[in-house]
């Protein structure tokens, strides 16, 4: 009966956003015919933006699309005098497909173009205006958010933090907490950009507060910013968690924004805590992750954090694979590519191309001061010091080094220089800076940490045993002391927030390492070696 599936459908289907449940009305929607559909533009509308909220790309064009054959118009009337000869409802439904339409990621339309036809919307979503599915108050708030993300990736902050107000205002009017969340995320993530890490902390709070304890998959973007300033000012535990959260979060709709940048930070986190086996562990759940969800968009990112996690891990082949498809001679190098471009120069500057990566850093630090970039400014910088001391030229290197300090001193950046290695430790100490000797502090505690993990856990374990201990990675211990509380494989992935065949992995590892064939066994063992 499915005339009185679709009532229930549109009965309900408001309701299902509110419970999170999208994947359920997708597929409530797909299973109707597909002529049924075409002939209930609200329905159709409904499950583009489920599509749209589940970060399922092409299906939500494909969905667009087909709107647009029911309608016989496309939304580029809107720009045209066609769309004064078309009848309201059809109006309205384009500019509803527009609005969607400059959602997408994955686009056929650059920024500045998503940027007229926004604006050619806008003043449409006038109160009498006619709607099919979302009114135009609802709209209103979507579609200046949308105006300034296409304004954030054009490296036009201003007008973006602008933007990004004004949909905040609106949103909270309509109660729509979804684009309060992100519109207020994206603010703070503008404000980390310009090195107002304090501000950005405050902004990322707030944008987690929104809700009055209501939870949304899109708040994951908050805690995967708010994970990278903690991760910043090197309080790596609390940034962990944040980050964790993210994933979780992130997750239920497929959200990219917040999932990449959460496992990226998840990876800095084990780097930093010396613990590369992890890190790799981390971008392979990654890589798994848009397999599964079918996410082909996404792999040149993962291949960016295999790239940097190569890097920081000495495996300076592999990570150079990476950067010999990169296009650095590109000028300029646009916004949404700076940090790519960052990550190649540290990986040129690692690789002994020193030359090569004070090239690429100038296109860099020209782009980024433009647009008052602080954040990407500092790290720019203390890559050029590198790259400078690799070619002998230290003088001018410390002075770009002092210039970093000062701006890093106030907001308290630390992981831009402790994450450049122990060359930047020895620069550092040939400054005459107070930061510098803070910062020389972190890396004192980063070298503690890391003889610390080096060292049996047991100071009293037999000393014929030292060597078995030391061969388990901290993951493994840590798979090990989950195993012995009695958990599954399937409760250790998810505590750990890693794959179930990343898990049984480790496990194989544990029992090869020890010499035993079971979980009993192996806790056994364990108990016996003292590494529990």
């Amino acid at each position: 009966d499915y005339e009185r599936a679709v009532q229930l459908i549109e009965t309900f289907n408001r309701s299902m956003y509110t419970q999170n449940d999208l994947p359920t009305l997708i597929e409530w929607i797909q299973a109707l015919p597909p002529k049924l559909v075409q002939s209930r533009l609200d329905v159709a509308l409904s499950c583009a933006w489920a599509l749209l909220a589940t970060s399922r790309s092409e299906e939500t064009e494909r969905c667009l699309q087909t709107i647009e054959r029911s309608v016989g118009a496309t939304a580029d009337a809107l720009l045209t005098g066609e769309i004064a000869l078309l009848p309201p409802d059809v109006c309205a439904a384009l500019g509803e497909v527009t609005v969607i339409r400059c959602s997408l990621t994955m686009t056929r339309f650059s920024n500045p173009e998503k940027i007229r036809r926004l604006r050619s919307v806008l003043p449409r979503l006038t109160d009498e205006a006619p709607f099919v599915y979302n009114t135009p108050a609802d709209l209103r708030p979507v579609a200046l958010f949308n105006l300034a993300l296409a304004y954030e990736y054009s490296g036009e902050s201003a007008e973006a933090s602008e933007a990004f107000e004004q949909a905040v205002a609106l949103a909270r009017q309509q109660k729509n907490m979804h684009v309060v969340s992100l519109s207020t995320s994206h603010l703070a993530q503008l404000q980390a950009t310009r090195g107002q890490l304090h501000r950005a902390a405050e902004t990322y709070g707030e944008a987690l507060n929104a809700t009055s304890g209501l939870t949304s998959p899109l708040y994951a973007l908050a805690h995967a910013g708010l994970g990278n300033v903690l991760y910043e000012w090197g309080d790596l535990d609390r940034a962990l968690d944040e980050f964790r959260k993210g994933i979780e979060l992130g997750k239920v709709w497929s959200n990219w924004e917040s999932l990449l940048p959460a496992y990226a930070g998840i990876a800095r986190v084990f780097i930093a805590q010396g613990d590369c086996d992890s890190a790799f562990a981390v971008v392979d759940e990654l890589a798994e992750l848009v397999q599964r969800f079918h996410a082909p968009a996404m792999q040149p990112a993962v291949n960016a954090c295999y790239a940097e996690v190569n890097a920081r891990c000495n495996k300076v082949q592999a990570a150079t694979r990476w950067a010999d498809a990169f296009p650095f001679r590109v000028d300029p190098i646009e916004y949404d590519r700076e940090e790519e471009g960052i990550l190649l120069a540290r990986i040129l500057v690692g690789g002994g191309r020193a030359k090569d990566a004070l090239e690429l850093l100038e296109k860099l630090l020209a782009g980024a001061r433009a647009g008052s970039r602080t954040q990407r400014v500092i790290v720019i910088l203390a890559l050029q010091t590198l790259a400078l001391h690799e070619l002998a030229r230290d003088a001018q290197g410390n002075e770009l080094l002092r210039r970093a300090l000062a701006l890093a001193e106030l907001e308290g950046f630390v992981r831009s220089f402790v994450d450049c290695g122990k060359g930047m430790q020895e620069l550092l100490q040939q400054v005459d800076a107070g930061y510098a000797r803070k910062l020389l502090t972190a890396f004192t505690r980063v070298a503690a940490d890391e003889g610390q993990k080096m060292e049996s856990p047991h100071a009293s374990s037999p000393p014929g045993h030292l060597a078995l201990i030391a061969n388990l990675s901290d993951r493994e211990r840590q798979v090990l002391q989950l195993v012995s509380e009695g958990l599954s494989n399937q409760e250790i992935a998810n505590k750990l927030v890693i794959s179930i065949r990343t898990v049984k992995k480790h496990v194989e590892n544990i029992y090869g390492k020890l010499d035993v064939k079971s979980r009993t066994q192996a806790i056994a063992k364990a108990k016996e070696l003292r590494i529990l």
